[in-house]
């Protein structure tokens, strides 16, 4: 199976699709962005998959393809068609705080 998430850069989806990936090994995902990836960004994605420069990624984009179903998320039809469900605010909202502490402690040296 094969996440496709738009937007991956912004803080939400690079915490959805770097959740998804660390549950489900051995799976991947295929991050688009209008936003080039920085060096931070390749830093958090590393310890759970491979990031492919843009260059190399094949990538062919159907300009009429934007309106419509294509153009809007649908989050009912979504969690409808793949069983997904949002884990709650506040849940989601402190796993990334844990996270960023555990990070943080890391790069001090585990103090």
């Amino acid at each position: 199976m094969t996440l496709l998430v738009t937007g991956a850069m912004g803080f939400v989806m690079s915490v959805l699709t770097r959740q998804w990936l660390e549950a489900n090994p051995g799976k991947r995902a295929v991050t688009l962005d209008s936003s080039d990836l920085d060096p931070a960004a390749k830093d958090y994605f590393s310890p759970v998959a491979p990031v492919v420069p843009p260059e190399q990624a094949e990538i062919v984009e159907d300009d009429t393809q934007r309106d419509g179903m294509w153009g809007a998320y649908d989050l009912a039809r979504i969690q409808r068609d793949t069983a997904w469900k949002p884990r709650p605010v506040r849940q989601a909202f402190h796993a990334c705080i844990d996270w960023l502490a555990a990070s943080r402690k890391a790069a001090d040296g585990g103090r």
